[in-house]
């Protein structure tokens, strides 16, 4: 909720490492079917449902452990910056916050959800000729082709990822007040109240953790592209096709995913306890 001190002192520098530490280490635990996923083991499905399987066990996770270890963490960072006392709560308390928050943002990212997961389904599950005549008929709702379709594609993606991220922040100041009020039944209608009253901090804390994010979303994204450009053939649908493989499936060399790994541990990690 407020911008990143420039001079953190001891005590609030140890806050600071202690809720970073614990929010990767419960980001890791939800993420652990992806992990067991990508280490080889296998579930008991169909061998092109496996990853998309995976995938959707980590989302109870996630709702069992991140959300709510977000409402500990944001609030004890808002009682110790406003010098407010911390009130402990448990842990029903905590995932029953975070389930509330959950039900409102799921309206946001539901076409985001919607567009995953039929994707998903007809790139790796059904035929993949359907996803192409898909494409090819948002092409024509433009009055283009394969091409213009793929690019409707893409806009759509971002703008149902944007709708997600507008639902995501909508409640942010909730996770900060949640354990510093008295009454939590009121902690949506408090953070009405002050996401209008903070809209600027919140501008400039956004802001912030977008110029944080940058440098390591840049060399990724360097490192990614400049190995699909050495696939493309120039012709648009074998291109596409180039292009969804190797995102969906993360077909590239080991030196990009060391390449990867080395900008996440340089350019992203040693940041995590700045962003708000």
């Amino acid at each position: 909720m407020e911008n990143a001190d420039k001079n953190l002192s001891p005590s609030k520098a140890v806050l600071h490492l202690k809720l970073t530490l614990l929010g990767l280490f419960v980001r890791l635990l939800a993420l652990a079917p992806a992990w067991l996923f990508a280490f080889g083991v296998s579930l008991p499905v169909q061998e092109n449902s496996k990853f998309f399987v995976s995938a959707l066990l980590c989302v109870p996770l996630y709702i069992l452990l991140v959300l709510p270890s977000r409402f500990y963490t944001r609030g004890e960072l808002y009682s110790y910056s406003h010098a407010l006392p911390y009130k402990k709560t448990s842990y029903v308390t905590a995932l029953s916050l975070a389930l509330k928050r959950f039900i409102r943002v799921g309206l946001f990212i539901l076409p985001l959800f919607v567009f995953v997961t039929g994707f998903y389904y007809l790139w790796f599950i059904g035929d993949a000729t359907k996803l192409f005549k898909t494409i090819r008929s948002a092409g024509e709702i433009v009055g283009g082709g394969f091409a213009h379709g793929f690019i409707v594609m893409v806009l759509f993606f971002f703008l149902a990822l944007i709708l997600g991220f507008i639902g995501q922040r909508r409640y942010t100041a909730a996770e900060f007040i949640a354990f510093s009020e008295p009454d939590l039944s009121t902690v949506f209608k408090k953070n009405r109240i002050l996401m209008k009253k903070n809209s600027s901090p919140l501008k400039k804390a956004t802001a912030l953790n977008a110029l944080l994010l940058l440098p390591f979303t840049a060399i990724v994204l360097f490192f990614v592209s400049s190995e699909i450009a050495t696939r493309l053939t120039g012709d648009a649908s074998s291109d596409v096709f180039v292009l969804l493989e190797a995102i969906t499936t993360l077909n590239f060399s080991q030196n990009t995913f060391i390449y990867c790994a080395i900008a996440f541990a340089v350019l992203y990690l040693p940041f995590v306890s700045l962003r708000k």
